[in-house]
C-alpha cells in the first residue's frame, strides 16, 4: 500500500469521524457474548432467530436495542431500571455475570 493510499485512507476515516461528530453520534466497539446478545434480542422481539448468526442482523438489534434503551431512560426511570434489570437477567441466565466478560 502506498503513502497515498494510507493517506486518502486516513482522510476517509477523518470526514466519517467529524461527520458524526457534527450528527451527536459515537460509534462503540462492544464486546460480548453472541449466544448472550441473540437469546436477549430475539426474547424482545428486536432479531428473527433464523437470523441469529448474521452479523449485520446481530448489529441492527443491538442499535435497536440501545435506541430503545436511550428513549426509556429519557422518559421514564423506572422504565430504563426495567429494562436495565431484564438485559442483566437475560445474561446471567446465560451463564454470564451482568457486565463481566
Amino acid at each position: 500500500m502506498s503513502a497515498l493510499d494510507r493517506l486518502h485512507r486516513h482522510r476517509h476515516y477523518t470526514r466519517r469521524y467529524r461527520e458524526r461528530l457534527r450528527a451527536g453520534k459515537v460509534r462503540l466497539a462492544i464486546v460480548m457474548d453472541e449466544a448472550a446478545l441473540s437469546a436477549m434480542l430475539v426474547d424482545r422481539g428486536l432479531l428473527n432467530p433464523l437470523q441469529a448468526d448474521d452479523r449485520a442482523a446481530l448489529t441492527a438489534g443491538a442499535e435497536q436495542a440501545l435506541r430503545k434503551l436511550c428513549e426509556t431512560s429519557q422518559h421514564e426511570g423506572a422504565t430504563y431500571d426495567k429494562l436495565r434489570l431484564a438485559m442483566c437477567l437475560a445474561a446471567t441466565q446465560k451463564g454470564k455475570a451482568c457486565g463481566s466478560k
